[in-house]
């Protein structure tokens, strides 16, 4: 399995970008980007295309992420693995 390649110096890459401007890279980056608290609750969302932004997704605001998920076997493990990696201590 090939691991993901991380940039060499992030913040020299790129810590002069300003919090639209990675929100539009993170946007143009994935077909769905979600930003969650830490219970795991939709706060923010982007789309990658326009025709991902009519689909009625925007619902998804203020609502656990676990609900607006199938319990798809492999997406409930990797997304499961990253909100374990990634999820801040209480």
């Amino acid at each position: 399995m090939e691991r993901v390649k991380q940039f060499k110096a992030p913040k020299q890459s790129l810590g002069e970008l300003k919090p639209d401007q990675v929100a539009s890279l993170i946007a143009a980056a994935a077909d769905v980007s979600l930003v969650l608290d830490d219970a795991g609750v939709i706060q923010d969302l982007a789309f990658g295309s326009d025709e991902l932004s009519m689909e009625g997704y925007g619902q998804w605001l203020g609502k656990p992420w676990v609900d607006t998920v199938t319990l798809d076997g492999r997406v409930w493990s990797v997304v499961g693995q990253a909100l374990g990696r990634y999820r801040h201590p209480g």
